[in-house]
């Protein structure tokens, strides 16, 4: 009976999502593609406004109370956008670089920097990856040193969703010389803050991302989430909920490109039929399509394991690894079935395109994800070295 009514429920809130979306998101959401982040601060306001940020977040800590579930349907509804970028960076402001904050900040910290970012008002991005290639959860490369009231930051992250409009960065910092990795809280308009955006992107072109240097940058002591020294544990927590994200998002945007490349195959004439009647042509976007499935029904599995307050890192790393793994089959074949037309006919076909294959990197990369599942498997939870290598925070 509970379950019928959950059902129910999610059903009438996909119809809320779906109508919102369509009426108030879905024209600027494809403008960010074409023409930049200019309306993504508003946007993120009127989301925060109608509480899609905060339902699935603590009463606590001034959110809804829901649970992880209507979290993806809501991510399955946007989705239905077609904006890959979009997604990823609505996934940021809602969940990723507010997931630490919600569990570990101080009340101080929640006041100041969760909630406005709940309600739309402030954007928020997670800063993990170092400069030097690498994202090693136990050897941030960006540094701070206590002195008095203030941690002084130095060093460079980069790949930073959001970094070129957020307000405050959670990032993964070093304490020196014994303090070990932390997270801190560092508002972008400290003295010290400097921002270079990628102006060259060859994906997600409705995100925006920057590397952020800082230097010498002054941070109040209050503003650690948690404890000094635990910031690989605390990090770890971000890591599972984005890569379950992703994997929801990652599904719902891979079935749309092989929907895309079937339509254009049904309009493609090859020997006076069409190049979806091929048995090759068929039988592989159907593989495709099963194979969606089963990343769903992974990507179900380990949101409900999150959702429970089950032990989730294996789930959501198998969950990433199969999301990339196919993103990559996936992109190569419809790339290969619109031939000429998807390196110079449509571009939101060829945009889709290259954007699913980024999904292999986000996150995490496939090898990195491998290497954590060794870890997990044989070295234990506590020993895996935890990377995320060179891919977007």
């Amino acid at each position: 009976m509970y379950a019928h009514q959950q059902q129910n429920n999610h059903g009438r809130f996909r119809v809320k999502c779906r109508r919102f979306l369509r009426e108030h998101v879905a024209a600027d959401a494809q403008q960010m593609r074409l023409h930049g982040p200019s309306r993504f601060r508003s946007l993120c306001r009127l989301i925060g406004r109608e509480g899609f940020f905060a339902m699935a977040f603590p009463r606590s800590v001034g959110g809804a109370g829901l649970d992880l579930h209507y979290r993806a349907v809501f991510y399955d509804e946007v989705m239905r956008l077609g904006e890959l970028g979009f997604a990823l960076a609505i996934s940021t402001q809602a969940d990723i670089a507010t997931r630490a904050l919600a569990r570990h900040g101080s009340a101080a910290l929640l006041q100041r920097y969760l909630q406005p970012a709940l309600a739309g008002e402030a954007l928020g991005a997670l800063a993990f990856t170092g400069a030097r290639a690498h994202s090693s959860l136990a050897h941030p490369c960006t540094t701070a040193r206590r002195s008095g009231d203030f941690w002084h930051v130095e060093g460079r992250k980069v790949y930073i969703t959001n970094g070129a409009l957020a307000d405050f960065v959670v990032a993964l910092v070093d304490v020196v010389p014994e303090g070990g990795p932390t997270l801190l809280v560092i508002p972008t308009s400290a003295s010290g803050v400097q921002r270079s955006t990628y102006e060259r992107k060859r994906a997600v072109a409705g995100a925006n991302h920057a590397a952020i240097t800082f230097d010498g940058v002054r941070v109040p002591h209050g503003n650690v989430i948690g404890r000094v020294g635990a910031g690989s544990a605390i990090a770890q927590e971000s890591l599972e909920l984005e890569r379950v994200i992703l994997t929801i998002i990652g599904a719902r945007h891979l079935r749309n490109c092989i929907e895309g490349c079937r339509r254009w195959t049904s309009n493609r004439r090859v020997d006076d039929e069409p190049l979806s009647a091929k048995q090759t042509v068929a039988w592989m976007l159907l593989r495709h399509e099963v194979d969606c499935a089963a990343l769903e029904a992974l990507g179900r599995e380990a949101l409900a394991a999150l959702a429970n307050g089950q032990p989730a890192a294996e789930l959501a790393a198998m969950a990433k690894l199969k999301m990339g793994t196919l993103a990559i089959r996936v992109a190569s074949d419809c790339l290969h079935l619109l031939g000429g037309a998807g390196l110079l006919g449509d571009e939101k076909k060829t945009d889709s395109i290259q954007d699913a294959r980024c999904l292999a990197i986000a996150g995490g990369t496939n090898e990195a994800m491998l290497s954590l599942l060794y870890g997990l498997r044989h070295k234990g939870v506590e020993s895996c070295s935890r990377t995320k290598t060179n891919s977007p925070s």
